[in-house]
């Protein structure tokens, strides 16, 4: 099974946003797995199929800073990865 795993920031309202979603939704239709981490917390305004995964840095409100994020995102990437 094929894998695709996108990090952004957040997927809150905007186009990139949607397009994440979007892509996610369609590649799922496919069989492929999909995994989203985000750098925010908070749940898509998109919505997203079910068996699509998406894994929060930070939780909603939490004061974490940016270079924190980034390396949780990588630390948890470098897991995603060693699991394909």
């Amino acid at each position: 099974m094929k894998k695709l795993v996108i990090v952004t920031y957040g997927m809150r309202f905007g186009g990139c946003e949607k397009v994440i979603a979007n892509i996610c939704n369609g590649f799922s239709e496919e069989n492929i797995e999909c995994t989203i981490i985000t750098l925010k917390g908070g749940e898509s305004v998109y919505p997203l199929k079910s068996d699509i995964k998406h894994i929060k840095v930070s939780s909603e409100g939490e004061s974490v800073s940016g270079l924190k994020k980034i390396k949780k995102a990588e630390l948890l990437l470098k897991l995603k990865i060693k699991k394909f």
